[in-house]
């Protein structure tokens, strides 16, 4: 079989057809890369965005459950032999027109932790002539406080409130009038509950 003679034009020629199909693989191949590499770091993203929208999840499920208060749920009622009160007054002797401060401190005399009201209206300071004999003032008489306030208190722990007086007289229901008490001795007695406390003297002068 005649074969034509190989030129130097064709040659070249040739050698450029190859060198172009080889480029074309080539450019074929890369892109093929290409693509192949950015569907893998659209998924790797896209499972990302996935956990840390789980882990907000998570977490805001957990701030927003309940807490409990497990010493509450331990402990049960006090009993009024648990509770001792201890009336307080912040001077021994007053002035007419001053305003007396008396407390209220309540221990758990118990070996146990228990819950108690403690609100207001479980908490009263009363007012005597210092026989006893009759009723001068009470803080509940017109500001009665009924909402509870339930604590648990440990064993030798206190409780301690202030009232302030303003050396009035009151009635039950805050009926009668109310006027200035006289000078002379008086006594004050803080209550929980049922529980009282022994009177505690002081004078106005």
């Amino acid at each position: 079989m005649h074969q034509d003679p190989v030129t130097p034009d064709v040659y070249r020629r040739r050698r450029l057809a190859a060198l172009g199909a080889g480029a074309a693989g080539l450019i074929v191949l890369l892109v093929l890369a290409f693509v192949v590499f950015r569907n893998g770091d659209d998924s790797t993203a896209s499972g990302n965005t996935n956990a840390s929208s789980s882990l907000s999840s998570s977490t805001s499920t957990t701030s927003a459950s309940p807490t409990t208060d497990s010493n509450k749920e331990s402990a049960g009622a006090c009993p009024d032999t648990s509770i001792a009160v201890k009336s307080t007054v912040d001077h021994p002797n007053y002035k007419k027109g001053d305003e007396p401060v008396f407390g209220i401190v309540i221990t758990n005399i118990s070996t146990q932790a228990c819950d108690r009201d403690f609100g207001s209206n479980q908490q009263s300071v009363t007012v005597y002539t210092l026989d006893g004999s009759k009723r001068i003032w009470s803080n509940l008489d017109c500001t009665p406080d009924p909402d509870p306030r339930s604590k648990v208190l440990q064993p030798g722990k206190q409780e301690v409130a202030q009232v302030k007086w303003q050396g009035t007289t009151s009635a039950p229901n805050c009926d009668g009038e109310r006027v200035d008490v006289q000078p002379g001795a008086y006594s004050v007695v803080a209550q929980l509950g049922a529980v009282k406390s022994t009177p505690e003297p002081f004078n106005i002068g």
